[in-house]
């Protein structure tokens, strides 16, 4: 029996979150698992980011489980470098306004 893809539901108002209002970003390091000295192999997961064309949630349409997220050290602390996240977020901000202004 093949594997059947779920559509992706929005998590607001159940719209289907279709394949042209994602974004999908392949093989980045999970949070906590970033290139360094200590980490040489990182943990990477498909990250895939959706827009919801009726209600304009953005949210992610597919994650990683909690096990691979959990740190795997209780004195580690969820340490993203800021200029990777302020980066991430002008580039999403960017896409999905194109989006917007594209649909109308």
């Amino acid at each position: 029996m093949k594997n059947k893809i779920k559509t992706p539901i929005c998590r607001i108002c159940s719209n289907k979150i279709t394949s042209e209002d994602q974004l999908v970003f392949n093989k980045i390091p999970l949070c906590n698992s970033f290139p360094s000295e200590e980490v040489k192999k990182p943990k990477l997961h498909n990250l895939k980011i959706g827009a919801c064309r009726n209600c304009g949630l953005v949210q992610l349409t597919e994650y990683p489980s909690s096990e691979l997220i959990v740190p795997t050290h209780s004195w580690i602390r969820y340490n993203e470098p800021e200029s990777h996240l302020i980066e991430v977020s002008n580039y999403l901000n960017c896409i999905f306004f194109y989006l917007y202004i594209s649909s109308m």
